[in-house]
């Protein structure tokens, strides 16, 4: 991470793992102290989002049901 860190030290005490457990900073995120899970920076705020087992598999086949059932006007494809 270059430059001063968008959170000081008093803040990162507040995060903690989604899935349990304390964060430390690392070079280019944030690391579980207990587990070792990673969790990278996203231009230099922490993503800490963890998607639920299966999340998204399904998204994909809903979302072209819906359009092949409500196709845009005057879409010919």
């Amino acid at each position: 991470m270059s430059g001063a860190p968008l959170f000081s030290d008093r803040i990162v005490a507040c995060l903690a793992d989604p899935a349990g457990g304390a964060l430390e900073r690392t070079s280019d995120g944030f690391r579980n102290v207990r587990t070792g899970a990673h969790y990278p920076d996203a231009r230099g705020v922490p993503s800490l989002y963890v998607p639920t087992e299966g999340e998204g598999a399904d998204v994909a086949r809903r979302i072209r049901s819906f359009y092949e059932e409500n196709p845009f006007p005057s879409y010919d494809g």
